[in-house]
């Protein structure tokens, strides 16, 4: 017995799809949107749905065919490396969009109705579509939910993606598409947003994560404080200007809660005589080391990633946890060379890290105090920080804005800030159900999902007895034996005989560009000694690329990739001839060598630096 277009689709999609399946064949009644399929009066089918606010086909009554010709005569032009549909209706628009992708090309589908997506799967043989690795679909989610895929597919195609909707969704589905593109517009700047840190920290994180490193893989993993503190309050402590109002209550929770102080709020919580129990240090510019700087070593745990600022670890990070998974920029390689040290999820900003750390920790609840992700009269930081004195006003060119407070009035913020509170959203939204989220600020941004308290409240209800929080982190880092570094030292060994390498190739190469672009600049060109310089510098690439497998000075090289790909040199101007041309690629040339020349230098002195603090007592390496 044949089986159904939807039998069919349904095994794909239980195949490559198991939780949309699951979520498919468990809805037993019908949904919010009612749909119902019919012939076209031409060739096709086309679908009716009522939404109960509105109401309307999703394709053309007469030729569903045609109708999607014409929207994909309009869309084609535009199209890029991936895209984002919103509205699949019955398939038609999936199908022309993947026969259109490129190979590394990917695309979400973002469907608003299960039931639409139901009656696509009982009419359209969709199992190529279902079944391409290329393809990710969000069905009937929240807007966080499908953000978060809309964020991956951004980030992972540098947001060259198309944002496309099928017509009849504008008109049925209005505000979803509305609320949708907007959502996907945030992403793709604060995208933008992340790109540019990368680019302006890219020397300052380099240096980081190598000078770090000794220390990264010395300390215990944050992994051995995961699951340690199951179903027992902790408190996150950040900077935000209402930590002032409260702040002296924590004294109250010392030991009956566990209390993860950022670092920016170090300082007012000494001032208070208050210890915390983790200090969680995450930025690497000299700025965050201020937060630092004159401050007595308590022997504070302190929590370090490769991007920690190196003065912090190296001052202040005798004791403590490493936070390093094994895909970190740079270091990975090394890394691996060692036991697991757990890693964590971060949008951006200390805070978020310290989140993260206490869900994997078995927080509950978890208590938001000083998470102002905002600046109530105008302030920035709570008094006491390095930032006490700094003042903020609306100036929309900047992003700012106003958003909804814990009061219920609007509360001045900015992009950076609303990008934070909008991770701290979807991160809870994920967790739904899972255990309890407090904002006890007491002042600032309204993050939905958290239940709004007092410290006062958060004290009296959930801090009653003591857990032994101290006792139990001393034990956990008392009891650490540190990983043989054996291996780790000859990896890195390696690693600076290949940057030497690649030092001296590209020295070859500036030089041997260089006669190349004098070869091109004579009257009489040679195209014999053209052709063998070109050759040299085609071997010398491959070398390069060879060397350079483990990717140590691809960060170092950012900027320098930017100016040789999307530079001024980069682009063909009007009426070059091939001489011009020749000579325009051979500039870009010389700056591409000369940044290699530099990073591989770079990184190669940063190396020797911390293979000579992981050496054995009596061994020297430079």
């Amino acid at each position: 017995m044949d089986m159904s277009v939807w039998e069919l689709n349904l095994r794909v999609l239980e195949e490559y799809h198991p939780q949309l399946y699951k979520k498919l064949t468990e809805r037993l009644n019908p949904g919010p949107v009612s749909c119902l399929t019919e012939a076209s009066r031409t060739e096709g089918m086309t679908l009716y749905v009522d939404t109960g606010g509105a109401a309307g086909y999703l394709h053309s009554r007469y030729n569903p065919k045609a109708e999607l010709d014409r929207w994909w005569a309009e869309q084609e032009p535009e199209l890029k490396s991936g895209a984002i549909l919103i509205g699949m209706g019955l398939g038609y628009p999936l199908q022309k969009l993947r026969n259109h992708l490129d190979s590394e090309g990917m695309l979400l589908v973002i469907e608003p109705s299960l039931e639409i997506f139901r009656c696509a799967l009982q009419t359209l043989d969709l199992r190529e579509e279902l079944a391409d690795p290329r393809i990710a679909f969000s069905v009937e989610e929240s807007l966080s939910h499908s953000g978060i895929k809309a964020e991956r597919i951004l980030s992972d195609l540098f947001y060259d993606v198309s944002v496309l909707v099928w017509p009849a969704y504008r008109r049925i589905f209005a505000s979803f598409c509305n609320d949708m593109e907007a959502r996907i517009l945030e992403e793709a700047n604060d995208i933008r947003m992340d790109q540019r840190t990368l680019l302006l920290f890219s020397h300052d994180w380099t240096r980081n994560f190598i000078y770090n490193l000794p220390a990264l893989v010395k300390r215990p993993g944050i992994n051995l404080l995961f699951d340690q503190f199951v179903k027992q309050p902790i408190i996150i402590v950040s900077a935000g200007p209402s930590l002032n109002k409260n702040v002296h209550l924590l004294h109250q929770a010392k030991e009956k809660a566990v209390i993860i102080c950022v670092d920016t709020a170090l300082r007012v919580l000494l001032k208070q005589g208050i210890l915390p129990d983790l200090v969680v240090a995450l930025d690497g510019s000299e700025k965050n080391y201020q937060h630092f700087a004159g401050i007595e070593e308590r022997g504070i745990p302190l929590v370090i990633f490769p991007t920690t600022h190196y003065k912090i670890v190296a001052e202040y990070g005798g004791n403590g946890f490493s936070v390093a998974g094994s895909t970190e920029y740079v270091i990975h390689e090394f890394l691996e060379c060692v036991e697991a040290k757990g890693g964590v999820s971060y949008g951006g900003s200390v805070a978020t890290a310290a989140f993260d750390l206490a869900c994997r920790m078995g927080g509950d609840p978890i208590v938001f105090i000083g998470q102002d992700l905002a600046y109530p009269d105008g302030r920035s930081h709570a008094a006491g920080t390095i930032f006490e004195n700094i003042q903020k006003e609306f100036d929309a060119s900047k992003g700012m804005k106003f958003v909804e407070g814990i009061d219920g009035r609007p509360v001045l913020t900015d992009r950076p800030l609303d990008y934070f509170r909008r991770w701290f959203e979807d991160q809870i939204e994920l967790r739904r159900g899972e255990r309890k989220f407090i904002d006890a600020t007491e002042g600032g941004a309204k993050i939905r999902g958290t239940e709004i308290s007092t410290l006062s409240q958060v004290v009296e209800t959930y801090c009653q007895k003591s857990i032994g929080v101290s006792e139990k982190i001393a034990q956990i880092l008392h009891s650490y034996q540190p990983p043989d570094l054996t291996q780790l030292r000859s990896r890195l060994k390696k690693s600076i005989r290949n940057l030497y390498q690649l030092g001296r190739l590209s020295r070859m190469a500036i030089e041997y560009n260089s006669r190349l672009r004098e070869v091109y600049q004579v009257r009489k060109i040679k195209p014999k000694k053209a052709s063998v310089y070109v050759e040299k510098l085609d071997r010398i690439d491959k070398l390069i690329q060879t060397l350079n497998q483990s990717r140590l000075i691809d960060l170092l090289l950012q900027q320098v990739l930017l100016v040789v790909t999307k530079g001024k040199l980069s682009e063909e101007p009007p009426g070059e001839n091939q001489i011009q041309k020749a000579i325009r690629v051979t500039e870009n040339g010389r700056i591409l060598y000369s940044g290699i020349w530099e990073a591989s230098r770079r990184v190669r002195d940063y190396l020797e630096k911390a293979l000579n603090e992981l050496a054995d007592e009596g061994e020297e390496f430079r």
